[in-house]
This record gives C-alpha cells, sequence and structure tokens, in this order.
C-alpha cells in the first residue's frame, strides 16, 4: 500500500476541489470468442494539470470475466487494489477510499483490467464506475 507524505497531504488538502460528475463510468468489451487468460487495460487519464481523487470505485463483471483495478500512485508506483481479482458475475460492488485507510485515494492515472477466465460465449462488457475530484499536481 502506498503511503503519503504529510506535507503531499497537506497541500491537497488546501486546494479548491474541482469536482467530477457525481458518478463517471468507463466501460471495457470483450467480444466473443476471446480465449481463456486474455487480458485487457483499458488507461484513464484525468485532465491535465490534475490527478484524480477517488472517493469510490463501482465495479460489474460479467460471467467469465474477472476484473481489477490497477492505479499510479502520485510516486509513479503501479499495483492492483483489489487482492485477489473480482470474481465474474458480480454487480456494482463497491470499493470505498476507506477501504485503503485514506479519504480519497490520490492517484496520477488508473486501468480498468480484465481477464477472461474461459473462451468468452458472447460479448461481455465490464464497467467502472467512479466518484470524487481532481487534485492539482504539486509542482515540484
Amino acid at each position: 500500500m502506498t503511503t503519503y507524505s504529510p506535507t503531499l497531504l497537506e497541500h491537497y488538502m488546501r486546494q479548491p476541489r474541482r469536482y467530477l460528475q457525481y458518478e463517471n463510468a468507463v466501460s471495457l468489451t470483450i467480444p466473443s470468442g476471446t480465449p481463456a487468460n486474455t487480458e485487457f487495460l483499458l488507461e484513464v487519464i484525468p485532465d491535465t494539470p490534475y490527478w484524480f481523487g477517488i472517493r469510490y470505485f463501482k465495479l460489474t463483471t460479467p460471467l467469465e470475466v474477472q476484473a481489477n483495478i490497477k492505479a499510479q500512485h502520485p510516486d509513479a508506483k503501479e499495483d492492483f487494489l483489489l487482492h485477489p481479482h473480482q470474481d465474474e458475475n458480480q454487480t456494482d460492488v463497491i470499493y470505498d477510499s476507506s477501504n485503503w485507510g485514506v479519504k480519497e485515494l490520490i492517484l496520477r492515472k488508473f486501468y480498468l483490467y480484465a481477464v477472461t477466465k474461459v473462451e468468452t460465449t458472447a460479448d461481455r462488457e465490464v464497467i467502472l464506475k467512479f466518484c470524487g475530484n481532481y487534485k492539482k499536481k504539486p509542482y515540484r
């Protein structure tokens, strides 16, 4: 888990908030006939010169697919937020920032990650909803 320095947190707390829409969503469609263990990655980048301050994610995984959220933290370290991956056939599972012990996750960007468990029998759509605000990048 990434920890944030007190000075970095103070920098973000002093900034005026620029909110995302109430709930944003990205989706990834996996075509029918995709072989097992095929990985997909969809990058989500904030407007420059901002980073994300994410309050929660809602992840929906269809049949035959597992999904995860891969995050890039302010120190440029990347890791998966969920251990293990969210399993198939789950709708709107909420992952609140308090799960990681913070009020909001400060992220440079994040990815919607999906992997097929078996060969897909139909088109499958993985949906990631998120809510939070934008944070101005600190100048170093």
